[in-house]
Order: C-alpha cells, then structure tokens, then sequence
C-alpha cells in the first residue's frame, strides 16, 4: 500500500478547518467510488481496464479519506509510542 500519511495529515487539517465541508466531501467522495465501480458494467469493452483502474483508484481513495482520523490517530501513536 502507498505511504498515504500527507494525505493524511492534509485531510485531518482540512477536516479540523471546515468539519461540515469535510463530512460533505467525504459522503461526495464515497458516492464517487460508488458511481465508478458500478460503471464499470456499462463501459465500452475497449475501456474496461481504465474503468477499473479508475474505480480501484477512487476507492482506495475513499478509503483513506473516510478512514482518515484512524490512521491519523495511529501515525500519531507510532510517532508518540
């Protein structure tokens, strides 16, 4: 897995800025991923490969963003610990 901890950390700013912002960016985020992957089903043959790698792109993504005070919270505990 890609070292994800600016993002992170830019995520958690972000977060602690705007947490109304944040929680509706998270919520458009993972409807995104949603959108892309079920994509996927209806995309021209020749495009298939780049639709997925788009959809595994935006869930990972996802993933991170909505996991991010966890991770965050656990970069801090390795840091600290």
């Amino acid at each position: 897995m890609p070292d994800y901890s600016r993002l992170v950390k830019a995520a958690m700013a972000l977060r602690a800025e705007a947490p109304v912002g944040w929680s509706e960016f998270v919520l458009a985020l993972r409807e995104h991923a949603a959108t892309s992957t079920s994509e996927i089903l209806r995309v021209q043959p020749d495009m298939l490969l780049k639709a997925q790698g788009m959809a595994i792109m935006a869930t990972e993504l996802s993933s991170v963003i909505n996991d991010a005070p966890k991770l965050y919270e656990k970069m801090q505990e390795r840091k600290h610990g």
